[in-house]
């Protein structure tokens, strides 16, 4: 257990990423649905916007849920987290975080003295509470909104 405390990562669950996938597999579906629209029912311009709207929809979804939660993670090894958040890298030591937020949609924002941000992780997130169980561990205040 004492192991499990000073080497985890926290990281998006696989399950947010595999919606991003799904909603790209529907766009192309759509696709695939506004050409045979177009030959089944010619003239019916309501249905291929219809269907132009649903595939732009879905594209952007699936890309935007890709692109946000693809990389987010935070790595604890010892005294020192490395995070990765919003195509943003860095790395600080546990002593450098003053306090934690949590928000009521468990949002973790980790501030150090000065009340600057150092990362913040949203609550579709693997190890949340294995990261709080380690901070308080290391005597580091989880204060919620």
């Amino acid at each position: 257990m004492e192991d499990t405390l000073t080497r985890f990562t926290v990281r998006t669950k696989p399950v947010i990423r595999c919606m991003g996938y799904v909603c790209l597999v529907a766009a192309a579906l759509c696709v695939g649905l506004y050409f045979m629209a177009g030959r089944l029912f010619p003239g019916e311009t309501w249905l291929m916007l219809l269907l132009t709207i649903l595939t732009s929809v879905l594209a952007v979804e699936g890309i935007a849920v890709l692109a946000l939660f693809q990389r987010n993670q935070l790595k604890v090894s010892g005294e020192h987290i490395f995070f990765v958040s919003n195509g943003r890298a860095g790395s600080f030591q546990v002593q450098d975080v003053a306090f934690v937020m949590c928000s009521r949609m468990q949002v973790r924002t980790l501030y150090n003295q000065h009340g600057q941000v150092l990362v913040r992780l949203s609550q579709n997130m693997e190890n949340l509470s294995l990261l709080d169980q380690y901070l308080q561990a290391q005597h580091v205040p989880i204060r919620n909104l």
